[in-house]
């Protein structure tokens, strides 16, 4: 504000209930000066301020300004895993709900777990498909090298514990995925891109569907990029309907240079339901050109993705630094 001097400042707010002054305390401070401070703004979102600055030829006050507080958005520290279970000659393990052990090492051989979890979830070809630490919080740096372990229910006891239960062996090293807590996951965004080199995103809200029982692509799913040898993030997200009777499965899967890296399997619960979808992908690529594509496919009946302004499917593609 300027003026004939002296001016004198007050600040007001308003939180719904009309105009009162401001005094100093609690979270406010230099109410009376010509910039206000607030130390903390919980329960503070939607409040209105604004300032009445008065000198000796009369008063005048400042339009309103409205506080918006955005809320901090908590990255939990989980990780999609997939994985086939085989036996020695390479078969796999026969169909069924399987409770597994999985035990993170700082060692490729030896030591003890520095974090586990155990979780029931269905094998199909010996294939499953979990997300670790919705139990247990994966609290690690990720700062350096880490391996992982499977304990399996062999013999179908409900536990890890019983005689012919197997460790799988040898245990996994963590290559690219649990790093991208370090690497691209923030405390205030689920992604931040700050470190990528290059991001690609194709969007698409056309009603689509499938009954193919082998792998076709999703309509619109489709990013060319040419890498620098490099960890490249993978995203598709949409919301999926899956026409069935329960028991069966659909599956959705990212490929990469006609190559699946990962397939989700879903199984229907009986329920033809709208439900959001995502699967994630993290991998180095090599220097070059690469096609990346999203592709579905079902056992039985029709998958569908229903599309408006709202309810978009996207593949999103980051090369990270």
């Amino acid at each position: 504000a300027t003026g004939a001097t002296p001016l004198s400042y007050q600040w007001q707010e308003n939180d719904g209930g009309g105009w009162l002054d401001l005094s100093e305390g609690g979270v406010y401070s230099n109410t009376s000066t010509a910039t206000m401070n607030i130390s903390d703004v919980t329960g503070l979102d939607g409040y209105q301020y604004r300032c009445v600055v008065t000198n000796p030829c009369g008063s005048a006050t400042s339009n309103a300004a409205t506080l918006t507080v955005n809320p901090l958005v908590y990255v939990p520290r989980i990780m999609n895993y997939q994985a086939k279970l085989t036996d020695e000659n390479g078969v796999a393990i026969h169909d069924a709900d399987r409770v597994i052990a999985f035990m993170i090492y700082d060692a490729e051989t030896g030591g003890s777990p520095i974090w586990a979890e155990t979780l029931s979830t269905n094998c199909v070809n010996g294939l499953f498909d979990v997300c670790l630490g919705e139990v247990h919080p994966i609290d690690l740096p990720f700062d350096e090298q880490y391996w992982i372990e499977l304990k399996v229910d062999i013999d179908d006891d409900g536990s890890v514990e019983g005689a012919a239960d197997e460790y799988f062996f040898p245990r996994e090293k963590f290559a690219s995925l649990p790093y991208s807590f370090r690497s691209i996951y923030a405390d205030t965004a689920i992604y931040s891109t700050t470190g990528a080199s290059q991001v690609q995103t194709v969007t698409a809200s056309d009603n689509i569907s499938t009954t193919s029982t082998s792998y076709v692509d999703v309509p619109g799913m489709s990013i060319d990029i040419t890498t620098g040898n490099n960890p490249v993030l993978i995203m598709f997200d949409a919301s999926l309907v899956h026409s069935s009777t329960a028991g069966q499965y659909y599956q959705v899967a990212i490929v990469v240079d006609g190559v699946v890296k990962c397939a989700h399997i879903m199984e229907n619960d009986g329920n033809s339901r709208e439900a959001p979808y995502s699967i994630h992908w993290l991998e180095t690529l090599s220097e070059g050109a690469h096609t990346i594509k999203v592709q579905w496919k079902v056992t039985d009946g029709t998958l569908y993705h229903w599309g408006s302004s709202d309810r978009i499917r996207k593949l999103s593609v980051i090369e990270l630094k």
